[in-house]
């Protein structure tokens, strides 16, 4: 659990609980703890669930995603994408990772998967895209815009900083057109 980035004292809680239903129930095979797992593991995501699907609003819902370098952003969107799809949501990508040379190419495959329009920019700041593509997602109508941003740790002030420009707008209070969701 500890290498797929649990975290030392969720592991520890996690370990606990099956050491202790695994007595009580008196399982032997460690086939069996999987359902167990999978049943403390829904339990403590549970509370932090939320809704993704978009309130009654004048504009388009912004999800912005952000998190550390492979961490799986750019494909959660492009899942996502589907998933709004799927609601009969009109969809539109924000190339917002102009760090990683790959992304841009990633979230447009992912986009042409789906049949999604996807804004990027050749030069360009992530604030500058994902503003762009929010103004474009007005002017056509679309319910949900998935940003995507470069990887990042908070140890790196400049892209931490970035992420400030792209959740006020730029300005020094929120701007309306600012993300309304941020995934991590």
């Amino acid at each position: 659990m500890i290498l797929a980035d649990v975290g030392v004292s969720t592991s520890r809680r996690l370990i606990h609980a099956l050491q202790q239903e695994a007595r009580r129930q008196r399982i032997e095979e460690g086939n069996a703890l999987k359902p167990l797992l999978k049943g403390e593991l829904m339990a403590l995501l549970r509370p932090l669930e939320r809704s993704l699907s978009p309130p009654p609003a004048e504009g388009p819902q912004v999800i912005l995603f952000v998190g550390v370098n492979g961490a799986g952003k750019t494909t959660s969107i492009g899942k996502l994408a589907q998933y709004f799809l799927n609601q009969d949501k009109k969809v539109l990508l924000a190339a917002g990772d102009t760090f990683r040379a790959a992304a841009v190419a990633q979230l447009v495959a992912w986009g042409e998967r789906h049949h999604v329009p996807v804004i990027t920019q050749e030069k360009g700041d992530s604030a500058a895209v994902i503003f762009d593509a929010i103004q474009a997602a007005r002017a056509r109508g679309i319910d949900i815009v998935l940003a995507d941003t470069a990887g990042r740790l908070p140890t790196q002030l400049h892209l931490m900083d970035e992420i400030r420009k792209v959740e006020t707008g730029g300005e020094p209070k929120p701007d309306p057109t600012a993300p309304t969701k941020l995934l991590l």
